[in-house]
């Protein structure tokens, strides 16, 4: 039986003693403890939603927000021009909470946060996560 066990932040892969077993890896697991606000911020064009500490680099963990008109926003590394996270199209006022998990770490220290939106719309909540 091959399964994975998850034993104070070490994770094993395969049957104890058989050939496929491996050694356990460390896994690192993150509590945020920064947030960013969104009040009411215009959505339709690319804008900065992050910006870390110098030297710094975000990893995304998660966010609770709502949208002024329909949409499906987007969350992209901008030195990477790479997409992070999309949410599914939005209901119009309605609030939606996206947990992330361990998060998406952007690609390297200094890069922002971006966000944009399918429509117009303003975008209201929280963005969380950590800076590393």
């Amino acid at each position: 039986m091959n399964e994975s066990i998850a034993v104070k932040g070490f994770v094993s892969s395969g049957a104890a003693g058989s050939a496929s077993a491996q050694a356990p890896r460390r896994v690192e697991m993150f509590m945020p403890d920064t947030y960013k606000d969104l009040s009411a911020v215009a959505g339709g064009s690319i804008v900065t939603v992050w910006t870390p500490a110098t030297g710094k680099k975000v990893r995304f963990m998660g966010l609770t927000i709502s949208a002024s008109a329909a949409c499906s926003v987007l969350f992209e590394d901008n030195a990477a021009a790479a997409t992070v996270f999309r949410t599914p199209k939005l209901l119009a006022d309605t609030p939606y909470t996206f947990d992330l998990g361990n998060g998406f770490q952007l690609a390297a220290a200094n890069n922002v946060l971006k966000m944009t939106s399918s429509a117009a719309a303003n975008i209201t909540g929280t963005l969380y996560g950590v800076e590393i």
